[in-house]
C-alpha cells in the first residue's frame, strides 16, 4: 500500500478500527499511541479529535503516517486543552519516510510543535496551525522542525499554512527581554534540540507564514541545505528568511519564487506585543559562527509596504551581529519595492572568517523606493570588505527626498555595470575610486511598481 511515495503495511480508520472519538469529547491519547507502529498509516476521517498528553507520538519509526481524508485540511482538526506555552503533537526524531498530511492543529493561545526530523523521505503537507499565537514562554524553538538526519535524504514540507490569525510580536529578545517563536527551524548538530542535526535537504513547497513574532525560517546552524520554491512570507517579525547554503558536499541551499512582505498596517492581531525597530526585516542574511555563504533568491519579490515601528533593521540585511558572519550571496531577477523609510538593502561589514564568494551579486534586479529618506543615506549600502561585489543589468530608483543610489565604504573592486540609477541625490557615493563603471543610465524607468 502506498500513498505519496512511501510504501506502508497497514492502514487503519481512527474511528472504524482504532475507535477514536472524532468528536472531541474523548482524548485519542492511548489509542494512537497503540497504533504507532512501523509501516502503519493511521487515516482519520472529518471530526474533532481531542489529544491530552504532550509528545503522544514519541519515536523514530519509519513508514509511519497520520492523514486526514476530509476534503482539506479544516476537515480534521485536533485539540490540545491541556497545552499551554510549550507542548509537542508530534516528535519524531529519527526513521524515514513519515506522512503528516491533510489536517489542522489547534494553537490558540498555544505552542504546539512538530517535529518531523528524519533520514528522509518525510512529507508534511496541507498542514495549518490555527488560532493566535501568544508570546512565547517556553523554549520551544519553533512550531516545526523539518531537518534531515542524512547528506543523501530529502525531506518536503508542502503547503504548510502558520499564522493567519495572528500572533505576539516584540523584536530581539536580547534588547526587549521578551522571547518570540520561529516558524519553521533547523537545527545543527550538538546544538540545542540538535544532537542529530540538519545534514540533508528539506524543500520547502508553497509554504504560507502570514505572521510569526521571530523567524519565519531560519537555518543558520546546519551543515544542510533548505531549498524554497515559492511561498509567502509576510510580517515575520525578526525575519521571514534567515537561511544560509550549508555546507552540503553536492547542494546549496535557494529560493526560487517566494514573496516576502512587510506590511504592518495589514497584520494579524499582535496582543500585547508592539512592532519593534530591533526587527522589523525581510531578508536577514546569516550563518551563525559558521561563516557560510549565502542561497541565491531568484524570481523574488520582496516588498515592505508599512511599518508601524521606529525603524528596523532593513528589507535587506547582511548581518555581522554577535556570532554572525556569512558569505556572499546572490539576488537574481528579484524585484525589491520599499514604500517606506525602512533601510532598503543594508550590508554590514564582512568579518574576515566569512566563506566565499567574497562579494554581495544583484543581476537582473529592480530596487525601487517611494519613500523620501534612507538611514544609510543610500537604497543600497555596502561597508567594509566586500570585496568584488556586483550590481549588474538591474534598476535602483528613488522619487523623492536626497537619497543617493548605491554606497561603498571600504570596498575593492566593486562593479556596476549595465544598470540605470535614477536618485534625486547622488548615483553613486563612498570609495567611488575602488568601483568600476560601465554603461551606467540615470534616466528614470517606465513602468514602476508603486
Amino acid at each position: 500500500m502506498e500513498d505519496y511515495g512511501i510504501e506502508f503495511d497497514r492502514i487503519q480508520n481512527a474511528v472504524e478500527d482504532l475507535g477514536m472519538d472524532p468528536t472531541g469529547e474523548d482524548p485519542i491519547d492511548d489509542a494512537i499511541q497503540r497504533a504507532y507502529q512501523q509501516g502503519t498509516l493511521i487515516r482519520f476521517p472529518p471530526g474533532e479529535y481531542t489529544v491530552s498528553e504532550s509528545a503522544v507520538i514519541d519515536g523514530n519509526l519509519s513508514r509511519f503516517g497520520i492523514q486526514g481524508i476530509g476534503d482539506n485540511h479544516g476537515d480534521v482538526v485536533f485539540h490540545f486543552p491541556n497545552a499551554e506555552n510549550s507542548y509537542w503533537f508530534v516528535h519524531q526524531n529519527g526513521g524515514k519516510d513519515v506522512l503528516l498530511d491533510n489536517f489542522t492543529i489547534d494553537s490558540h493561545e498555544k505552542y504546539v510543535g512538530v517535529r518531523c526530523r528524519t533520514q528522509g523521505g518525510s512529507l508534511i503537507q496541507d498542514v495549518e496551525w490555527r488560532g493566535f499565537l501568544p508570546e512565547k514562554t517556553t523554549q520551544l524553538g519553533q512550531l516545526l522542525d523539518p531537518g534531515c538526519l542524512s547528506v543523501d535524504g530529502v525531506n518536503t514540507v508542502r503547503r504548510v499554512i502558520i499564522g493567519r490569525d495572528g500572533a505576539h510580536v516584540s523584536g530581539h529578545y536580547t534588547i526587549t527581554g521578551v522571547h518570540s517563536m520561529t516558524g519553521i527551524r533547523f537545527y545543527g548538530t550538538g546544538t540545542r534540540s540538535g544532537a542529530m542535526g540538519h545534514v540533508g535537504e528539506t524543500i520547502l513547497e508553497d509554504v504560507e507564514i502570514h505572521q510569526i513574532g521571530s523567524n519565519g525560517v531560519r537555518h543558520t546552524h546546519g551543515d544542510g541545505v533548505v531549498t524554497v520554491r515559492n511561498g509567502l512570507f509576510k510580517n515575520c517579525h525578526l525575519s521571514s528568511l534567515r537561511i544560509h547554503n550549508g555546507n552540503h558536499p553536492s547542494k546549496d541551499s535557494s529560493v526560487t519564487g517566494a514573496t516576502v512582505v512587510i506590511d504592518h498596517e495589514n497584520a494579524g492581531p499582535i496582543g500585547t506585543g508592539e512592532w519593534s525597530k530591533h526587527g522589523s526585516n525581510g531578508i536577514m542574511l546569516d550563518s551563525t559562527g559558521h561563516g557560510y555563504s549565502q542561497p541565491t533568491y531568484e524570481n523574488c519579490d520582496i516588498v515592505c509596504r508599512s511599518i508601524l515601528s521606529d525603524g528596523g533593521w532593513g528589507l535587506i540585511r547582511v548581518t555581522n551581529t554577535g556570532r554572525s558572519n556569512p558569505g556572499g550571496a546572490v539576488f537574481k531577477n528579484c524585484r525589491i519595492i520599499n514604500e517606506t523609510k525602512l533601510q532598503t538593502v543594508r550590508v554590514d561589514p564582512r568579518k574576515p572568517d566569512a566563506s566565499p564568494p567574497q562579494g554581495i551579486t544583484f543581476n537582473g534586479v529592480g530596487i525601487y523606493l517611494s519613500g523620501d529618506s534612507q538611514p544609510q543615506g543610500a537604497i543600497v549600502s555596502i561597508s567594509d570588505d566586500w570585496d568584488d561585489s556586483l550590481i549588474t543589468k538591474s534598476v535602483i530608483y528613488a522619487s523623492d527626498g536626497a537619497v543617493d543610489g548605491v554606497r561603498v565604504r571600504n570596498c575593492e573592486n566593486v562593479t556596476i555595470e549595465d544598470t540605470t540609477i535614477s536618485t534625486p541625490g547622488q548615483l553613486i557615493t563612498g570609495d567611488v575610486a575602488q568601483v568600476v563603471t560601465e554603461g551606467i543610465s540615470s534616466e528614470a524607468p517606465e513602468d514602476l511598481p508603486f
